[in-house]
C-alpha cells in the first residue's frame, strides 16, 4: 500500500475518532478520501488538494447524486481499434446538496493520473458507492414521508 494511501487512512480514522464517528466504509480516491458512518449517516471527505482539508457531510442533506463521465474527442475510425474506455477522461460522482453551493464531486478516475487498466476495479468501486449513496438517499426520503 502506498504511503499516501496509509496516510489518508490514518487521517480519516483520527477525524472519525475526534467526532465520535465510526467509519464503516472507506475509499481512497485520486486526491480525496471518503469515509462513511452509515449509522449516523455522515461522510468525512478528506481533500489532499487543499492541504488535507476535511469536511463532514450530513448525508441526510444530500438530495440526489449522479455519475458523470467525460470523454475525449473521438475522431472518425478510432472506435474500430479502441473501446469507449480508451476515451474516458474523467469519472466522478456528484452529490447534490440541499444547499447547492455545498454540492460535492468525488473523482474516481482521471486519465492524467490513472490508466485504462484501472477502470474495471474503479467501476466496481463506483457501483458499490452508488449503492451506498442510493440507500442513504432513499432512507432519507422514506424518513421524510
Amino acid at each position: 500500500m502506498k504511503r499516501t494511501r496509509r496516510h489518508f487512512q490514518r487521517e480519516l480514522k483520527k477525524i472519525a475518532l475526534h467526532f465520535s464517528l465510526k467509519i464503516t466504509q472507506m475509499q481512497i480516491l485520486i486526491q480525496q478520501a471518503i469515509g462513511i458512518d452509515v449509522e449516523n449517516r455522515k461522510m468525512i471527505l478528506l481533500d489532499r488538494k487543499k492541504q488535507l482539508h476535511f469536511k463532514i457531510v450530513d448525508l441526510a442533506k444530500i438530495k440526489s447524486f449522479s455519475m458523470k463521465v467525460n470523454y475525449k474527442n473521438i475522431d472518425a475510425g478510432e472506435l474500430e481499434n479502441k473501446t469507449m474506455d480508451d476515451f474516458i477522461q474523467r469519472i466522478s460522482i456528484q452529490l447534490v446538496h440541499i444547499d447547492e453551493p455545498k454540492t460535492i464531486e468525488l473523482e474516481f478516475f482521471n486519465s492524467t493520473q490513472n490508466t485504462v487498466g484501472e477502470l474495471p476495479q474503479l467501476k466496481y468501486w463506483l457501483d458499490k458507492w452508488k449503492g451506498t449513496f442510493s440507500r442513504a438517499i432513499n432512507e432519507q426520503i422514506a424518513y421524510r414521508a
